[in-house]
């Protein structure tokens, strides 16, 4: 149900936990489930900058994705097509050379 016209948007937030075998290593991912209330008209970049700031992450490290389509500083649930309930992926990035960035935890590249 909305409420004054607010969405409830769920940010999934991947740990990772690593398993050491003699002969393989195998990553497996755990989600964070965050739940934020925004507006439709609300850019993206506000939710990214809160997002930041309560996990003490830089700004421009974090790429968030909706389905497989990075999502915009200037993009809104409107213009993204949230609808209530759904879920953009959060990720932490950095760059490993120029113009190439991949996702990291802990400063490490995963």
């Amino acid at each position: 149900m909305l409420i004054e016209n607010l969405f409830i948007v769920y940010l999934l937030v991947p740990v990772t936990t690593k398993n050491i075998s003699v002969t393989l290593l195998s990553i497996s991912f755990i989600y964070l489930l965050i739940t934020y209330k925004i507006t439709p008209t609300m850019p993206m970049h506000k939710l990214k900058s809160h997002f930041a700031s309560q996990l003490g992450i830089p700004y421009e490290n974090i790429c968030f994705m909706f389905y497989e389509k990075v999502v915009n500083q200037n993009d809104t649930a409107e213009s993204l097509h949230l609808t209530n309930n759904c879920t953009l992926m959060a990720f932490e990035i950095a760059l490993e050379k120029p113009k190439v960035y991949r996702v990291v935890e802990n400063g490490i590249f995963i």
